[in-house]
């Protein structure tokens, strides 16, 4: 009879250890239904960013994500490439994609209109549109800047010249030559050729004591 007694308090305490609510499985349900609910619906076109659970972030490269439509787009200035629809690319053909953003193509800067134009005193080259020449012929563009080319140098009016003791080459428009034969053009400056020395009337010629050879000079 006491055995019967002790058996049944043991069942009934068994069940009673039982029935009683799991904490820590409680707070797991809690955790997963709190970041099911948190987590942003992304679509199908793109995945939640796996450094940030609550963000989505498109899988075609350069796309952003709209939220309210749960679809990935490109930004407003540019479109889906006709030819690849996971790419995007400029609206305006004389800009490209640099680093997400378009930017003008080649030599071309954007005006005040947000024009994509070569600078004022440059044109679009014949064979390639993004690239740009200097309308005067006599200047090449260096670092982005019309500069004259070769020797010549800007004169008072802004052209490009020869100095005025020197003249253009025959074989070389933009080469400049001294007018005075017995000189030659030093680092831009005309100085007197070989042995010669300028004599006080600015005239290259041989020291006194010397006789002329050519361009040098040899004592009698």
């Amino acid at each position: 009879m006491l055995l019967k007694h002790f058996l049944l308090g043991a069942l009934l305490a068994l069940g009673s250890v039982t029935a009683l609510p799991n904490p820590e499985a409680d707070l797991h349900d809690v955790e997963a239904r709190d970041d099911k609910n948190h987590r942003p619906r992304c679509g199908k076109d793109a995945d939640l960013d796996p450094m940030d659970k609550h963000k989505c972030i498109c899988k075609d490269e350069g796309k952003e994500f709209v939220p309210e439509h749960k679809i990935c787009r490109c930004p407003k200035d540019q479109m889906e490439d006709p030819h690849d629809p996971h790419k995007c690319v400029c609206k305006d053909q004389d800009k490209e994609v640099v680093m997400g953003v378009c930017k003008c193509k080649g030599d071309l800067k954007p005006n005040e209109h947000g024009e994509c134009k070569c600078p004022k005193d440059q044109r679009p080259d014949r064979h390639d549109p993004h690239k740009c020449v200097c309308k005067d012929q006599d200047k090449e563009v260096v670092m982005g800047v019309c500069k004259c080319k070769g020797d010549l140098k800007l004169n008072e009016h802004g052209e490009c010249k020869c100095p005025k003791d020197q003249r253009p080459d025959r074989h070389d428009p933009h080469k400049c030559v001294c007018k005075d034969q017995d000189k030659e053009v030093v680092m831009g400056v005309c100085k007197c050729k070989g042995g010669l020395k300028l004599n006080r009337h600015g005239e290259c010629r041989c020291p006194k004591g010397t006789r002329r050879h050519g361009d040098k000079c040899k004592r009698h």
